[in-house]
């Protein structure tokens, strides 16, 4: 539809593709294709929860100047290159691997161009005519994000019937596409965005939902810090309150909490009256400048903004702060298996249930809290300087004026059982990490939220959360057909999972081969015995295809496999890198020929292991 200002066009993500009008070009002063596999696959989870809904769903925003040249009207993408590239190559992958004819869609040529980076260019029009695109002439970036795309479509099955519904639903999906005026400045106008106020984000609109429906400005004032205190997700929570605040609310060198706060009570009111008595707001509820509620929603109501520590932390969360505070709600109501629960779109609705009197609010600002400090100390962490998921993921522990990691206290030899150690608990929540990478997927990060909830807990051992996970994982396996485990139909869980117990109990001394299992996102499976084999041996389909012949590998690593021979792989120091990186692969590398018998000897073991586990944790819950 079009919009009533002249330079806003609101038009569907089809109207988008299909329109003659919208030719773009990405000018070179914009940074290259940077997307990885979270932004790819928040982006497509965002579409299909959002597509088969009658209601309009608003993807963002696409800022672009138009420009006339000899080709005609062009648009100059000055923000949401990224989104707009991903969504072309979506196009792209429907239309090549599913030989699919677009509906009342005809992607026009040279929708989307590449300002003097010829290589991008000439990768997009590859990928158009399905050309080989495996080569140094091509965009590695592109082609590595377009295999995402078909991972993800093979990953969520969909058929040509599931094309079709997404292909109608994104009628539903509109973007809006804001026209700057003709002759503006760009380099003012960039330089206008980086340093003038953003549009409110959803979670700030939700803490003044929460500060309007309290009472008086103590309350609201308390709820606007703990806010602000859980909000910056990359310190430890206690670091976030000003120091007088924090030796009150926490005791034993900041590791817990003062003992007379009680873990999540039930009378909350008389729970937050004592809690109150740690902040020190009275003398300020007069300064009418300090109490605003612009200044309250912007985090400017401290009361003395003097943190324990100011500094940056060198860790970062694996979640956003709205996601935390879904994963809280969550984690507070019964129904945790609705998926809308966990879609930042709809935070303000999700939220709006704790809205209902300054009771409801204040249970859920006092739940939040103390999730905060629980998430602090049990989740992962990941370090702020890992920008491609290369480094390990650490749990880190609260030290007065330094922050390290706590593995370095952890003594596998000493412990009763091996099983449960500190070390076994960050692989295992690392392959939970890299296995749902979108945020909205963490589900397993409620789950424990919710366990201490249920036994109102503000300590838990490090075998209750394992013993926690192990049956998150289980549950993910169980009801698997063993017999049928082909390419196509085995949820990477399967292969992360697999993973973790074939290194937690050292099954073949993998431990010695692997010495320290780094684990890494990987989200491509591989066909060991491959598929287009170069040396002219080729397998039975059905063996082809088994679980047996299957590792979970990186689109990069895949890429650097090919075709090559199953020896090669196992004996050629090149890829050592790749072969050690799943225990599972290192396996079958260890095989001195691989042939269909040992591939079925191979899938034989890995499934009874997978049995014998689902078997293990099931028989607790009888118990």
């Amino acid at each position: 539809m079009q919009n009533n200002c002249k330079d806003i066009d609101i038009i569907s993500i089809n109207e988008l593709f299909n329109n003659s009008e919208y030719k773009f070009s990405i000018p070179i002063y914009q940074r290259n294709y940077a997307w990885k596999e979270t932004e790819i696959y928040t982006l497509l989870d965002d579409i299909i929860n959002n597509s088969n809904s009658n209601i309009e769903y608003y993807l963002g925003t696409l800022v672009v100047s138009k420009k006339e040249n000899e080709n005609g009207v062009v648009y100059e993408v000055i923000d949401g290159q990224q989104r707009l590239t991903t969504l072309y190559l979506i196009y792209l992958y429907i239309e090549n691997y599913t030989q699919f004819i677009l509906k009342n869609i005809t992607l026009i040529k040279n929708k989307l161009m590449f300002e003097v980076r010829e290589k991008y260019s000439n990768t997009l029009n590859n990928i158009k005519i399905n050309a080989e695109i495996n080569n140094d002439d091509n965009a590695q970036e592109l082609i590595i994000a377009y295999n995402l795309i078909k991972i993800y479509f093979d990953y969520m099955r969909i058929d040509n019937d599931g094309i079709n519904n997404f292909i109608e639903g994104l009628n539903n999906i509109k973007i809006a596409i804001i026209n700057v005026p003709k002759n503006t400045d760009l380099n003012n106008y960039f330089k206008i965005m980086n340093t003038r106020g953003e549009q409110l984000e959803l979670h700030q609109i939700a803490k003044a939902n929460f500060i309007g429906k309290v009472g008086n400005d103590v309350d609201r004032t308390i709820v606007a810090e703990i806010w602000d205190a859980c909000a910056n997700m990359d310190n430890h929570v206690q670091r976030n309150f000003e120091e007088t605040v924090a030796k009150k609310l926490f005791s034993d060198g900041f590791f817990s909490f003062a003992k007379d706060i009680e873990i999540f009570p039930k009378d909350i009111d008389k729970a937050w009256d004592n809690l109150k008595t740690k902040f020190t707001v009275e003398d300020n509820i007069n300064d009418d400048k300090k109490n605003t509620i612009q200044n309250i929603i912007s985090g400017q109501c401290s009361t003395k903004n003097n943190n324990i520590n100011k500094n940056d932390s060198s860790y970062k969360s694996i979640i956003s702060f709205p996601y935390f505070l879904l994963y809280v709600n969550a984690a507070m109501i019964e129904e945790d298996n609705i998926d809308k629960l966990y879609d930042d779109k709809n935070l303000l609705i999700n939220l709006k249930r704790h809205l209902d009197n300054p009771t409801t609010v204040k249970k859920y600002i006092y739940y939040m809290l103390q999730c905060r400090f629980l998430f602090d100390k049990y989740i992962v962490k990941k370090r702020s300087d890992d920008y491609d998921d290369s480094k390990e993921l650490e749990l880190v522990e609260y030290k007065d004026n330094e922050e390290e990691t706590y593995i370095t206290s952890d003594d596998e030899d000493n412990n009763i059982e091996k099983k449960y150690t500190i070390k076994n608990l960050i692989r295992l929540q690392s392959i939970l990490r890299y296995t749902y990478v979108s945020q909205r997927n963490m589900h397993w990060i409620m789950k424990v939220l919710k366990y201490a909830i249920t036994m109102k807990k503000n300590t838990i051992t490090t075998k209750e959360i394992t013993d926690l996970l192990e049956k998150y994982c289980i549950n993910k396996i169980k009801d698997l057909d063993y017999n049928n485990l082909m390419y196509g139909n085995i949820e990477r869980i399967v292969f992360t999972y697999l993973d973790y117990v074939l290194y937690r109990d050292n099954y073949g001394e993998i431990k010695d081969k692997l010495k320290e299992w780094k684990i890494r996102s990987r989200t491509s499976i591989e066909h060991f015995q491959p598929q287009n084999p170069i040396n002219g041996i080729w397998w039975e389909e059905k063996n082809l295809h088994s679980f047996g012949n299957l590792a979970l590998i990186t689109v990069s690593e895949n890429s650097m496999f090919s075709n090559s021979d199953p020896k090669d792989k196992a004996k050629n120091e090149k890829y050592s890198h790749i072969i050690n990186k799943s225990p599972k692969l290192k396996l079958m590398a260890s095989y001195d020929e691989w042939n269909e018998e040992n591939m079925k000897e191979h899938e034989r073991e890995m499934v009874t292991i997978l049995q014998n586990e689902v078997n293990r944790i099931l028989s607790k819950e009888e118990v």
